[in-house]
């Protein structure tokens, strides 16, 4: 897994430096959450969290924002805070209703205790 963790890293590196070079570009939003995405499948919840957010508050016309609040709404639940994940959940619901994201957080809604 080092190997995996050194693609990470670099892809990380890429992405920041886009976002630095084009924060306008329209395809910021996408790189945005694609380094959440890479935080998260690190494992690393709080820092996917403030990326996923980003990409929310940044870019809040991006195509990906329902994704990132549902993936911001499961990084809370892998950190075992509830409550948020249930209000990101719901806003994915509410705002995005007709998409795959309102889908999967309805499924995830039911499952968390």
């Amino acid at each position: 897994t080092e190997t995996k963790n050194k693609e990470y890293d670099a892809a990380k590196e890429n992405f920041q430096r886009f976002l630095t070079l084009y924060p306008e570009h329209k395809l910021a939003g996408n790189a945005q959450y694609w380094l959440g995405e890479l935080y998260y499948a690190q494992g690393d919840w709080e820092r996917a969290i403030l990326e996923f957010d980003k990409v929310v508050k940044k870019h809040p016309k991006a195509e990906k924002v329902p994704a990132a609040l549902l993936k911001q709404g499961l990084s809370f639940e892998k950190l075992g805070a509830v409550k948020e994940a249930k209000v990101l959940l719901s806003d994915v619901i509410e705002r995005f209703p007709k998409t795959p994201e309102a889908d999967i957080a309805k499924k995830r809604l039911k499952e968390i205790k």
